[in-house]
């Protein structure tokens, strides 16, 4: 097995440090490695590290074509690095070498949304549409599509689209896996069954690749209970605002750990959540399978 294989392969585990290893000794050697350049960009992406990773994207070498593939997958890693602006220009500039790519005006309208410009957002999923992407794609488009119509209160089409995806979330399989988040269907359909499903799908779609720990939690004996809240929300988030007195009446009798995944926002909500007696694991730059890890060795009873 190759290097390259190697980092790849690591990479698919979940070892994203390791993979960024296996990237960093390949571009000791040639800096200008296609594949170890991106795998690099890919783990630290993973690992959490936007600020590297936008700037490991703009500093690709020029010896890279920036062509339409190049440029969609810039936007890619720009736009999940939070740099929208980059992400937009990207976009932009891929859409002009290559008109008919979907999936370039699904990464210009997620930039959209995120700086406020629902309406061009709306013209580029609905165009995104029209150019006919697999069946996969097209679920997470439109579905994407209606949340933006609803979220931009624009009826234009929103009955139609809203069939549609509708449709197509009831023809999927039992076991299918897809993008198509829980949440934006409660909105259109209450039943409960359809949720559950759909929640189900979307976790088989994120689990994809994952391989579980080499065992299972066994229930300890002894007391307190151990508690154990992995989030992102620990700041000023409206689901923060819903717990903190929750999480403020835990008593003696039971162990609590904050599993951080949140970035500090300076908010006076995040620092008084992060101050109560509870411990705190600060992961917001720890990979996947070490935070999972970590959850295991401090035999959490309830996560």
């Amino acid at each position: 097995m190759t290097t390259y294989e190697q980092g790849k392969h690591a990479f698919a585990a979940g070892y994203y440090n390791d993979a960024l290893h296996h990237a960093a000794a390949l571009l000791a050697q040639d800096p200008n490695h296609t594949g170890a350049l991106w795998l690099r960009i890919d783990a630290l992406n993973q690992l959490h590290r936007y600020e590297d990773v936008a700037s490991a994207t703009l500093a690709l070498p020029p010896s890279i074509p920036r062509n339409a593939t190049f440029l969609t997958e810039q936007a890619r890693v720009l736009l999940q690095a939070k740099h929208y602006v980059p992400a937009i220009q990207s976009a932009l500039l891929a859409l002009r070498l290559e008109h008919h790519n979907p999936l370039a005006q699904v990464h210009l309208a997620m930039a959209l949304t995120k700086i406020h410009r629902l309406g061009d957002a709306i013209v580029c999923l609905e165009a995104a549409l029209k150019m006919n992407p697999p069946e996969e794609a097209k679920l997470f488009i439109q579905s994407q599509l209606v949340y933006t119509l609803r979220h931009a209160i624009c009826w234009r089409h929103l009955d139609v689209h809203s069939t549609e995806l509708m449709a197509r979330v009831a023809a999927l399989p039992e076991d299918a896996a897809d993008q198509v988040n829980a949440f934006f269907l409660l909105a259109l359909n209450d039943d409960p069954a359809l949720q559950l499903r759909q929640a189900r799908r979307i976790s088989r779609h994120a689990s994809k690749g994952i391989t579980p720990l080499d065992s299972l939690h066994k229930p300890r004996a002894s007391k307190p209970v151990r508690i154990g809240y992995l989030s992102s929300y620990f700041g000023n988030t409206p689901c923060m605002q819903l717990m903190r007195g929750m999480l403020k009446m835990h008593t003696k009798n039971v162990d609590v750990t904050f599993y951080n995944h949140s970035r500090p926002d300076g908010s006076a909500l995040q620092q008084e959540i992060l101050a109560l007696p509870h411990r705190i694991v600060n992961v917001h730059r720890v990979d996947n399978r070490t935070i999972a890890q970590q959850i295991k060795n401090d035999d959490v009873d309830i996560l």
